[in-house]
């Protein structure tokens, strides 16, 4: 069994709705589950399944309530990282959750738990991460994972990953669809603090981080191992500032002058287009 997504694209009538009926009670039997989305900001999200039941989730995709990037290297923090089927958090699956608390540089707890997916697992994201369908066949759905990850983190919790802007997506509209969550704690991007400081590699991949410091990568694409992974880097990138003879205070105080003074400051912003003209005369244009 798997799981269907229709997109639609036309404005919502009653005929639709209709047809949209008909369409599912002839197909259902196929699917365990149907999944019927709105094109445009994903506003709006119909869910058929195979036992008769239907739910309607809204608002999903817009993360008006989605917690605050910050620059900071917390004391005790929560590192996540996540497995998916894909890159887009509309249309993909998280297949893993993993977590490790940590107070000062120590890891004090975990979490790790296999989601299986409404679709099979595509052979790239086994071979990129080693998870296969055989591996969830018996785990629980997202639904449930997302209860258990929801009772391991707390609200006060500041979040780090690497490019973990990319793994709040998909927890904050997994946790809104399935347990009516606002995932609104706030976060610190790695990425951005690897890019501020190290300026003599290649990229910034975790990959790149973890090679330039001597941390191995052994095991890297799981969710828990990579968390170990980020974890070892912020360490280092924490010890970058006294090479660079910088405190931790003027490190954050850089990345706010920058849309103060910097790049930021210098564009045309469209509230200061202005012109004292009052009248047009379409002849006078090239």
């Amino acid at each position: 069994m798997s799981w269907r997504v229709i997109t639609i694209t036309q404005q919502i009538t009653e005929e639709t709705v209709i047809m949209l009926l008909i369409y599912v009670a002839d197909v259902n039997c196929k699917y365990d589950k149907i999944n019927i989305r709105l094109q445009e900001d994903y506003a709006m999200q119909l869910n058929v399944y195979s036992d008769g039941r239907c739910e309607v989730k809204q608002n999903i995709s817009q993360r008006d309530k989605k917690g605050n990037s910050i620059i900071a290297f917390p004391d005790e923090f929560v590192m996540v990282d996540i497995e998916t089927t894909g890159c887009d958090a509309r249309y993909n699956e998280i297949i893993e959750i993993s977590a490790i608390r940590v107070k000062d540089d120590q890891v004090i707890d975990r979490f790790s738990m296999l989601i299986r997916p409404w679709n099979d697992i595509d052979p790239f994201i086994t071979n990129l991460t080693g998870i296969t369908n055989q591996m969830v066949q018996d785990a629980p759905r997202v639904g449930e994972v997302i209860k258990h990850f929801l009772r391991f983190i707390r609200p006060e919790d500041i979040i780090l990953g690497y490019n973990v802007n990319f793994d709040i997506n998909f927890l904050y509209d997994n946790a809104l669809a399935e347990a009516d969550y606002y995932l609104n704690n706030d976060f610190v991007d790695v990425l951005r603090i690897a890019r501020k400081l190290i300026k003599n590699t290649e990229n910034h991949k975790l990959k790149t981080i973890a090679t330039y410091y001597g941390i191995s990568y052994e095991g890297a694409h799981r969710g828990e191992q990579d968390c170990i992974i980020c974890l070892e880097c912020i360490k280092q990138l924490r010890g970058e500032l006294d090479k660079q003879s910088m405190s931790e205070a003027d490190f954050i105080d850089s990345f706010n002058k920058r849309s103060s003074n910097g790049y930021f400051a210098n564009q045309i912003r469209s509230k200061d287009i202005v012109t004292d003209k009052t009248a047009f005369d379409p002849h006078s244009a090239p």
